[in-house]
């Protein structure tokens, strides 16, 4: 793996994608990640490979991210935005 970025977490946040330079950003198609692995070491090897986890980019799009400590996954969430939106869309 390369060298992490010794940039604090707070000022890898502040990256800005609109002005960053894409070609300088980790590609997120060329992740590996290993699913027999626990939980924590899929987020240490996630931030070893982008450097910075949240700024990359999609092929030629930049991307911003922003996490949240839970125990939901993404698609939990997504399910009940889901189900409430089509709560209030059926009243």
């Amino acid at each position: 793996m390369g060298a992490m970025s010794t940039a604090a977490p707070l000022e890898m946040d502040d990256a800005d994608f609109r002005t960053v330079d894409i070609d300088q950003l980790f590609d997120i198609e060329t992740l590996i990640i290993n699913p027999e692995q626990s939980k924590d070491d899929r987020i240490i090897s996630f931030i070893w490979q982008t450097h910075n986890p949240y700024c990359y980019r999609a092929g030629t799009m930049a991307i911003k991210s922003s996490y949240i400590e839970t125990e939901q996954t993404l698609e939990d969430i997504v399910a009940g935005m889901a189900l409430r939106d089509n709560y209030y869309i059926n009243q």
